[in-house]
């Protein structure tokens, strides 16, 4: 076996839901990871998923971050945890991959961003990647082709995600979910993060101003949002007609719930919706026809056709176990080859800032610019827990 063939010998943090899934997927069906140990604050689920997979039990964090005989981590705590495991494992140069988000705040992001710059001194082969397993899925890497490709300056963007759907039992089962202290907030942290990264990642659009409503326990008995309506402005392309405008509505509360993306471009738009895409193309672009057309024209022709890219786009854990396992298995090849993960952590902060701008928003009921101010949401943050 060749150095480059050999499995990475990682360390899983965290052991709730989540994470006893990553051990077992790890431990089980990515040959090229090896799972050396586990650690969870609860002794008892550490032991026994330990002696489940065939991995050592390390007593503590600091224990795991300290064998020679771990190359890398992957952390699947809670989200106030995640900063604290992450950034002092980039600082001693091991490789991270994180859950989603990568912290609960903006201040946070930067903490960890920070921590990977260190890491990289002594180890500039060093790998930071975020498990944003969606970005794997073919509909949305064929949704990000088409808008790069075939639509032109964007124009407009519709996201209506209410497909996730929970219980008032998922939120009492972990006692973290749904508090400001542990969480950082409610869909827009725990689910939607999923949502708001592939929003920036397929369309490269960079918010400026959100304008938020956010309901706190309007379907749950929890402390933060579970309904949220959103609408972003965003920097306009050089060669646009306007500032793109962004709407994203997201709830837990909802059933069966609609997960539909438009995104309409100065060529044309798409629409992704229970895994098809239909692309309308213009046989002109809006602006010239606008420009230059007679003024009974009320329509753009446009050809239109349907695209199944080969997957239905569901959030469930088990419908996306493939897209885990490609994630996992491009992350062991960042780190024996040398390339970008396909999800860099470093990239996770502007979804968590755009999530901290729409709660703060919703909850100071006006806009709010970006950059965000870091100072000022964490202590807005720190007086909401």
């Amino acid at each position: 076996m060749t150095p480059s063939d050999k499995p990475v010998a990682v360390g899983l943090l965290g052991l709730g839901s989540i994470g006893r899934r990553h051990a077992s997927m790890i431990a089980r069906e990515i040959p090229s990871l090896h799972l050396v140990a586990v650690h969870d604050r609860d002794e008892s689920v550490a032991q026994r998923v330990g002696d489940e997979v065939g991995a050592d039990v390390a007593p503590t964090s600091d224990s795991l971050l300290s064998r020679d005989d771990i190359e890398a981590v992957v952390i699947a705590t809670p989200h106030s945890q995640h900063i604290v495991f992450a950034e002092p494992a980039l600082q001693r140069g091991l490789h991270v991959l994180v859950e989603k988000p990568v912290a609960m705040s903006v201040e946070g992001a930067g903490r960890v961003n920070r921590a990977f710059e260190v890491g990289r001194r002594d180890r500039p082969e060093l790998v930071f990647a975020a498990m944003f397993q969606q970005r794997c899925m073919p509909v949305w890497q064929r949704l990000r082709e088409i808008v790069r490709d075939e639509l032109g300056p964007i124009q407009r963007c519709n996201w209506t995600v209410t497909d996730w759907f929970r219980t008032q039992a998922y939120y009492d089962g972990g006692g973290w979910r749904g508090t400001w202290k542990y969480e950082g907030g409610g869909v827009l942290m725990n689910q939607a993060p999923h949502n708001l990264d592939l929003l920036l990642w397929i369309t490269g659009l960079v918010p400026r101003e959100v304008m938020a409503v956010t309901h706190y326990g309007q379907f749950h008995r929890v402390e933060t949002e579970d309904e949220v309506a959103a609408v972003v402005t965003c920097d306009a392309a050089s060669n646009s007609v306007g500032p793109p405008l962004v709407t994203f509505v997201t709830t837990t509360g909802e059933a069966p719930g609609t997960n539909r993306l438009e995104i309409v471009g100065d060529l044309g738009s798409a629409v992704a919706e229970d895994g098809h895409i239909r692309v309308r193309r213009l046989e002109r672009g809006a602006s010239a026809v606008s420009a230059d057309g007679p003024p009974d024209l009320r329509t753009v022709p446009f050809e239109e056709r349907i695209e199944t890219p080969g997957d239905t786009g569901s959030p469930t854990y088990a419908d996306q176990k493939p897209f885990r396992r490609e994630l996992f298995d491009n992350f062991a090849s960042a780190v024996r080859s040398g390339t970008s993960p396909i999800a860099h952590g470093c990239e996770g902060f502007a979804s968590v800032e755009l999530a901290n701008a729409m709660l703060l928003s919703g909850d100071q009921r006006r806009p709010i610019t970006l950059p965000l101010d870091v100072d000022a949401y964490q202590d807005w943050l720190l007086a909401k827990a």
